[in-house]
């Protein structure tokens, strides 16, 4: 069908110029691999919470911890965050 073609075409074009299809999936793998780089950084995944060098970490870290208690964390994003020793419970 030639719509089909079309549409392929422009996907294809958008791919190629790195179009985000999901702009919250590309927003929450971004901050991961910040809080990859974290960990190499600093050899943990505790971030505090007021981390003044990239606030918006640390608030990351925040939410994940509550969005798993909450069950609204992928299994998918548990699996990730654990293949990098995430520290579910933190104990102030």
């Amino acid at each position: 069908d030639g719509n089909r073609l079309i549409y392929e075409h422009r996907a294809k074009l958008l791919d190629d110029i790195g179009f985000v299809w999901d702009p919250l999936e590309a927003r929450w793998n971004e901050m991961f691999e910040r809080l990859v780089h974290y960990k190499n950084q600093y050899g943990s995944t505790k971030v505090p919470h007021h981390y003044t060098l990239d606030p918006q970490l640390g608030d990351w870290v925040s939410s994940q911890r509550l969005n798993k208690k909450q069950k609204r964390l992928s299994s998918e994003r548990i699996e990730m965050l654990n293949s990098i020793g995430f520290v579910w419970t933190i104990r102030e």
